[in-house]
């Protein structure tokens, strides 16, 4: 039986919550989305542009737009800023 999640009184999962693949079928959609218009895949990363990566009150699919970079490396970014903070949280 899939583990499913306890929502709040008064909140409900979406409609689509529970449906096998979905947040890699969006994460794919959105990866497309911002793919063409990543013109500075695999470059250097200024401070700048990590600064806005790293604010998480902006989707990281607006930042990859934003940036020229792809979905899945502002949210590398982002997850190795997590790791780093965990590490030095356990220090």
């Amino acid at each position: 039986m899939p583990h499913l999640h306890v929502y709040g009184e008064g909140s409900s999962a979406p409609n689509n919550y529970h449906k096998p693949g979905h947040a890699g079928r969006m994460a794919r959609k959105w990866q497309a989305e911002v793919r063409d218009s990543a013109v500075k895949a695999g470059s250097e990363w200024t401070g700048d542009d990590l600064k806005l990566a790293l604010n998480r009150e902006i989707p990281a699919r607006d930042v990859a737009k934003q940036l020229g970079r792809t979905l899945y490396a502002v949210r590398s970014v982002r997850y190795k800023d997590n790791k780093a903070k965990r590490k030095a949280d356990e220090s």
